[in-house]
């Protein structure tokens, strides 16, 4: 939808093609149901864009609805998918190849091709998740610049990672260039201009705009690098999961057990982050996944304890096994 016809190419995504509107265009939401969790969350990505770029309301409807789009509810995925393409369809109407407002489609994506570009454009990463990662980059870029309020990077990336969505760059495997060079990639992407950083950038949720003159790539280098210290240890945050605590929501024993593993959790993170020269923060929710929606669901606390509870069922990224029996 839309009328390009691109292709990737070892110099940067989508440089080689042409606009050419289809006659129709057929969904059939039948067939998300044969795809894989990881391909539909990937295209999951490309509809909470058009939320974030134009219509907060969407979004807003997203974050209590992604539960029943990724399970496969037909109504909830065909009013967000209708969403989508008014939003697409509209944008297109008014510019067609793309020479104005046609850029804002690209949210998340100078970012995203760039690490696509990095990755080979292999299975290392999809489409989809690179589009997840730049555009709570842009939101963390936007924030950086003054230009939104502060959290709204948090609510982004809160939503896209309990669908499934990775978040940050650190969640890609495998090594990656270094930031320097992930800059001069940013640099062949179609926007770019005379050398200037082209981005989608965001005064809130719901409200992005086009900046042609972004100069600064030593601050585009301390976002990419910032969120790659975000995890803190790579090795500590990796690929094998780890379910802690499966006791019932309200089994005050299991409950303890998880504000224990909690803590230490916290704990270690900050240590690992002293240790790596990066600033420790307070939030667990960087090294925990999944189980987020539940948690502020539940809003359980214990006074006598205190934060962070982590619920049943929350999954650890954690290939260091000796260091997750210390926490324990």
């Amino acid at each position: 939808m839309g009328g390009k016809t691109g292709i990737n190419s070892p110099h940067g995504k989508n440089l080689i093609g042409a606009f050419h509107q289809p006659v129709a265009v057929i969904t059939d939401i039948e067939l998300l149901n044969t795809l894989p969790r990881r391909e539909l969350a990937s295209g999951y990505a490309e509809v909470a864009k058009y939320g974030l770029l134009g219509d907060a309301g969407f979004f807003e409807w997203l974050e209590g609805s992604a539960g029943h789009i990724m399970r496969g509810d037909s109504q909830a995925r065909i009013h967000a998918i209708r969403k989508s393409c008014e939003a697409k369809a509209k944008i297109v109407a008014e510019d067609e190849t793309e020479t104005g407002v046609r850029a804002l489609l690209n949210l998340g994506h100078t970012f995203g091709h760039a690490l696509e570009a990095a990755t080979g454009y292999s299975s290392r990463l999809l489409h989809g998740e690179g589009v997840a990662i730049g555009m709570v980059q842009a939101f963390r870029f936007s924030e950086r610049q003054k230009l939104c309020p502060p959290g709204s990077a948090e609510r982004v990336a809160d939503h896209l990672r309990s669908v499934g969505l990775p978040v940050h760059v650190s969640e890609i495997p495998g090594e990656l260039p270094p930031p320097a060079a992930l800059v001069d990639i940013m640099r062949q992407d179609k926007k770019a201009q005379g050398g200037k950083l082209a981005f989608i950038l965001v005064r809130g949720i719901g409200d992005a705009f086009i900046a042609r003159d972004v100069r600064p790539a030593d601050e585009v280098a301390r976002v990419w690098t910032a969120d790659s210290h975000r995890h803190a240890d790579r090795s500590f945050l990796a690929t094998t999961t780890q379910l802690v605590g499966h006791g019932a929501p309200d089994d005050l024993g299991a409950r303890h057990r998880q504000l224990r593993v909690g803590r230490r959790l916290r704990l270690e993170c900050r240590r690992r982050r002293r240790a790596a020269g990066t600033h420790p923060t307070n939030e667990v929710a960087s090294v925990v996944q999944a189980g987020v929606s539940q948690a502020r669901r539940w809003s359980l606390a214990l006074p006598e304890l205190g934060p962070p509870y982590l619920p049943s069922g929350v999954v650890l990224r954690c290939c260091d096994t000796s260091s997750l029996g210390r926490i324990r």
